[in-house]
């Protein structure tokens, strides 16, 4: 299992177990009324650590040390270094290695470089902004950022306000194509101060869905100055090659 932290829940190992973690599972089994018939232990890898990379501004680097006591993992450290380096990111790591971390680190370096500036953070379902809002939450609240989301259950009326005012504001491909582009030119002054989009869980897109989110994203840079990426995926074989197509 591991120990959680104000931002990431699952940023640092721990050497110990709870009997209810792993009993966790079994018991959403049982209560399912689902049979288990062959069971796989899959080892565990030792976990490399590194420190915070230099340029980090003093805050961000504080805020680190708290949400990971034990040090960043050594991708953690390695992607931070990249986008210090001016570099976009894509992150091919599986799911809870500490992505949310990165993301939270590199958003808040850009808004800390550039006040006024504005994050995006797409995610491809509403439930998955939700769920991520919790985290932006605990950043915000640690280095004074304002995090905003804009979905279906937000009044027309609000809308607007949610996205002047919040530094980090998280949204679905929906929201950017029906909102933040459909009420221009409202919301060009907003649009324009956007430097650094994150996309997390890239996805492979076919047929006309595919030209759709291609067209989305190209129509959305029109709008929007010099933009940094941040990208991550869970996708085995080339992440790199993946995101790029």
């Amino acid at each position: 299992m591991f120990k959680s932290d104000p931002f990431d829940p699952l940023a640092v190992p721990s050497a110990t177990t709870t009997p209810e973690a792993n009993t966790s599972i079994d018991g959403l089994l049982k209560r399912a009324g689902l049979t288990v018939i062959e069971e796989a232990v899959l080892p565990g890898r030792v976990a490399r650590f590194a420190s915070a990379p230099d340029g980090l501004q003093p805050d961000i680097r504080a805020f680190l040390k708290i949400a990971a006591p034990g040090g960043l993992y050594s991708h953690q450290a390695l992607a931070l270094t990249k986008f210090l380096a001016g570099e976009d990111l894509c992150l091919g790591t599986s799911t809870a290695s500490g992505k949310s971390l990165i993301f939270g680190a590199a958003a808040a370096q850009v808004l800390r470089n550039e006040p006024g500036a504005k994050v995006l953070c797409v995610y491809p379902l509403k439930a998955l902004a939700l769920d991520q809002e919790r985290k932006w939450g605990a950043l915000a609240q640690a280095l004074g950022l304002k995090v905003g989301d804009i979905h279906g259950g937000v009044a027309p009326a609000e809308r607007l306000g949610i996205l002047e005012r919040s530094d980090i504001l998280l949204v679905t491909p929906d929201v950017v194509h029906s909102y933040l582009l459909g009420a221009l030119p409202k919301t060009m002054a907003a649009l324009a101060r956007v430097r650094m989009i994150i996309l997390d869980e890239l996805a492979s897109y076919n047929g006309g869905f595919a030209s759709n989110a291609a067209y989305l994203f190209r129509r959305l840079a029109v709008h929007m100055g010099p933009v940094r990426y941040t990208t991550a995926t869970a996708t085995g074989g080339n992440p790199i090659e993946f995101a790029r197509q």
